[in-house]
């Protein structure tokens, strides 16, 4: 097992030498792919809701464009609502998103001001395609990590966090080759570090498992489309209750 754990780090470190080798191409695709892709903009909806009867459960979902739900029109369609709908079987979920379309870990502290004094009993934290492609290091990213875990618990009560993992980059439409591979490639050793940060901090990480098939993705073909999210909300709540 522990072999295994270093074959795919090493592996994963490809992208290091790969993103200097292959630097100016890099840069052009990535400045092509900013000038074509869609901007999609966040659904329209409220952030914040109560669904359900019985115990009580707060849930605050915290992330990026993904948590957001861009890529779909409406809140309802994305995957906060439809996350706290499949908890809420015999619980009152009261819920709150905290998500910008673009963030990092490093937005994590202005997306939790506005929410200042709220006590939750879980979290769901979704960022690092951001801080992947961005070209954060990876040093950044777990401290990052480690300060939202500190702030959720210390500040917000959370005795729960769940880290979604990192989407499979290469199954995203929108990037050519050969930065897909290395953003891939960076995509999986960040992702590696998260489950660290996760087991350090007494937390959970829920991998991904739902299928990106280009066809589900939304019309910018970097996003979830709508029967993404619902499926995602139907994985990731089934795995968060069985900690409740």
């Amino acid at each position: 097992m522990r072999r295994d754990t270093r074959n795919m780090v090493a592996r994963t470190r490809i992208d290091v030498p790969l993103t200097l080798a292959l630097s100016p191409l890099l840069a052009a695709q990535a400045l092509w792919v900013r000038r074509r892709a869609l901007q999609l903009p966040e659904p329209d909806g409220v952030r914040t809701g109560q669904i359900g009867s019985g115990p009580d459960l707060r849930l605050l979902v915290i992330g990026d464009s993904s948590a957001a739900g861009v890529g779909v029109m409406r809140q309802e369609q994305a995957l906060t609502p439809q996350l706290a709908a499949n908890l809420a079987d015999g619980r009152k979920v009261t819920w709150h998103l905290a998500a910008r379309n673009g963030a990092t870990t490093a937005d994590a502290p202005g997306l939790l001001a506005p929410l200042k004094g709220e006590a939750f009993d879980l979290a769901y934290v979704i960022f690092g395609v951001n801080d992947a492609k961005d070209l954060r290091s990876e040093r950044a990213w777990r401290r990052d990590l480690s300060a939202l875990t500190d702030t959720l618990k210390q500040n917000h009560g959370a005795p729960r966090i769940f880290f979604s993992g990192l989407p499979p980059i290469r199954a995203f439409p929108l990037l050519p080759e050969p930065l897909r591979s290395v953003l891939s490639l960076r995509a999986q050793r960040f992702d590696h570090a998260l489950q660290k940060v996760a087991r350090r901090s007494a937390c959970h990480h829920l991998p991904i498992d739902v299928p990106l098939d280009p066809a589900g993705m939304a019309e910018d073909g970097f996003h979830p489309g709508a029967g993404i999210y619902t499926t995602w909300a139907e994985h990731a709540a089934i795995r968060i209750a069985r900690h409740l």
